[in-house]
């Protein structure tokens, strides 16, 4: 009814006063149904007739300036005939190529979709004829001028033209009539559309309560309702539970058993910072914690804005992101829209900082040399710097990124390690590749790497690679019979001793690729740095470009806005989204699954 009517869904809970009794719905809808049945099913017959028509337009629209049956044209024995989408500029190129007795002619918008629209505007579909003896010509010409061939539609007999004017006839003539069909309708939505609103939330309520009561055990006196309650809200629902039911009730908590949390039957409930909810959400699109696990929003929301502050860090650019965010926020209707804002609003406040008291940029320009002193000038690349002293910030800069993902590669595998243990999972927190021993062989190359790096070759550095690297790595290799014989499983391999062998050597390779491909994948946190000195740099030559010209300060100024917008929407966006990908696979893999189950508590509204 309200789909006939026009009457759009509720959104909000009704005001107190205006609740209509579930024995009174159905009294209500008979009667507007009475009133609106023969217009709302005609209303539904002509929607779907319309649909049809549109359908029939949609795939006849690639051949809808073809005037000859697609049948005939496939059944000439002397035409050879192709029909496929080419772009539009290549139809006059690929003409003037063709063989004497071939042709190319355009037959309508590509794929079906309206002409001027999105890629119909670059595509036409065509077709494609010559004689049979110089159909290989024809095929080659039209190779080289980006020819896509689509299958003739054979199966239709008449002319496609026709076939598609008598269908856009007959849905302009049935829209006619659905609106005609529809006006009185409207009128009787905006007279009844407060009673069916509250006819839908009575419904809505009624049908909570029920899917509830489907969980219920109950006989003909009693009801036990059982569910999940975080710890700390345990009181509060037992005190509900005794005032609504005068203390004529029996309730009984417990916590949750070890095979309850195994079969994942126990939900998450994680109660963050108002100020951290936001990034919450990001957390959740890789996965819910479960039961057990370390809830890590609280981590992503430092690491994901320190690294936005690396690599985006500049004042003026950062000011932007903090009004855009802001103004996002104050006038987001829905609350995905306003975490969004206040997530680019925390990010330009991190860019503002760091570029203020780290790099030390306004809009790409040094404030060092503006004459702010309270910044360290760690500039990714140091414009107008000579070779050598570019050079040195940039390997400065690479430094930086790899401590920095070391670091946070590091607090994941502790992460690992304390949420295996808590587990009682000993044989991947203590021996697996991100538990003790994959940490100590992390931790021992990168000691090896810096202590070569530093103080060069010496024959000792045998032993210590191979007390270092090698020993853990052979534990890795065999810890499934090392925790066998710890446990005094009788089994050495679970499944046998050749097959296991070759998994411990492959997990040891695969241990070794993993942590090196993950360090030097935050590499990227520097480049992009970089690729935003980079942008900055160019706006400067422009800019340079055009000042001598006539009025050659708008222009400039022009060049700057335009730069400084492609700069934050561009290049904000990928950073973004760089860093997420940074946060999710080389961080939250160590010690997130995110396999839990969200706590979703029972509401009527």
């Amino acid at each position: 009814l309200m789909n006939w009517l026009g009457v759009p869904w509720p959104e909000s809970a009704p005001e107190q006063g205006q609740r209509l009794s579930l024995d009174d719905v159905p009294a209500l809808i008979d009667k507007i149904e009475r009133q609106t049945s023969g217009p709302g099913r005609r209303l539904e017959e002509l929607e779907e007739q319309i649909r049809q028509a549109g359908d029939t337009m949609a795939r006849i629209a690639p051949y809808r300036d073809l005037r000859v049956s697609p049948k005939r044209l496939a059944e000439a024995s002397y035409l050879y005939v192709m029909a496929g989408d080419m772009p539009a500029e290549q139809i006059e190129a690929a003409s003037e190529d063709l063989p004497a007795d071939a042709v190319v002619v355009t037959s309508g918008p590509a794929g079906g979709a309206e002409e001027g629209r999105g890629s119909a505007a670059l595509l036409r579909r065509v077709l494609a004829l010559s004689s049979r003896r110089s159909r290989f010509a024809l095929r080659t010409v039209l190779e080289d001028h980006h020819f896509n061939e689509q299958e003739l539609p054979t199966d239709i007999e008449a002319a496609p033209a026709s076939i598609y004017e008598r269908a856009r006839s007959r849905r302009d003539s049935l829209q006619a009539q659905k609106e005609a069909v529809q006006a009185p309708l409207l009128e009787i939505g905006r007279a009844r559309a407060p009673e069916l609103r509250e006819a839908w939330r009575t419904v809505c309520r009624a049908l909570r309560i029920s899917e509830a009561e489907q969980n219920y055990a109950s006989t003909w006196a009693t009801a036990i309702i059982s569910g999940w309650s975080p710890k700390d809200q345990v009181a509060r629902v037992r005190e509900a539970v005794r005032r609504v039911t005068q203390g004529r009730a029996v309730f009984e908590a417990r916590d949750a058993t070890h095979e309850e949390i195994e079969q994942q039957l126990v939900p998450s409930y994680t109660d963050v910072p108002r100020l951290l909810r936001p990034f919450q959400g990001l957390v959740h699109a890789f996965g819910e914690p479960g039961y057990k696990e370390i809830e890590p929003t609280i981590l992503f929301a430092a690491s994901f804005l320190l690294m936005f502050g690396l690599i985006f860090g500049d004042l003026g650019h950062g000011l932007c992101l903090l009004a855009i965010g802001l103004i996002t926020l104050r006038l987001g209707s829905r609350r995905a829209t306003r975490d969004a804002g206040y997530v680019i609003a925390a990010a330009g406040l991190a860019s503002a900082l760091f570029g203020t008291f780290f790099q030390g940029a306004l809009f790409g320009h040094s404030l060092k040399q503006m004459g702010w002193a309270l910044t360290l000038g760690i500039e990714p690349l140091q414009l107008g710097a000579g070779s050598a002293d570019a050079a040195g910030h940039v390997v400065r800069y690479l430094i930086i990124a790899l401590v920095f993902g070391i670091g946070l590669i590091s607090v994941g595998v502790i992460l690992n390690i304390i949420t295996r243990l808590r587990h009682g999972d000993y044989e991947d927190g203590l021996l697996g590749r991100y538990g003790l021993v994959g940490a100590f062989f992390y931790w021992g190359s990168l000691a090896v790497v810096v202590k070569l790096a530093l103080g060069g070759r010496d024959p000792s550095d045998l032993w210590l690679v191979a007390l270092l690297v090698v020993l853990p790595l052979g534990l890795l290799a065999f810890h499934e019979p090392i925790y066998a014989l710890l446990t005094g499983r009788r089994k050495l391999w679970r499944e046998g001793s050749l097959v296991g062998l070759f998994e411990g050597f492959l997990e040891a390779l695969e241990t070794i690729m993993t942590y090196m491909a993950n360090t030097f994948s935050f590499l990227r946190v520097a480049a992009f740095a970089l690729s935003h000195v980079a942008m900055c740099f160019t706006i400067f030559v422009l800019q340079g470009v055009v000042k001598p010209l006539p009025a050659g300060v708008v222009w400039s100024g022009l060049i700057f806005v335009a730069g400084t917008v492609v700069i934050i929407g561009l290049e904000g966006l990928i950073v973004a989204i760089q860093i997420l990908r940074l946060e999710y696979y080389e961080f939250f893999t160590k010690f997130f699954r995110g396999e839990g189950r969200t706590f979703r508590p029972f509401r009527l509204d």
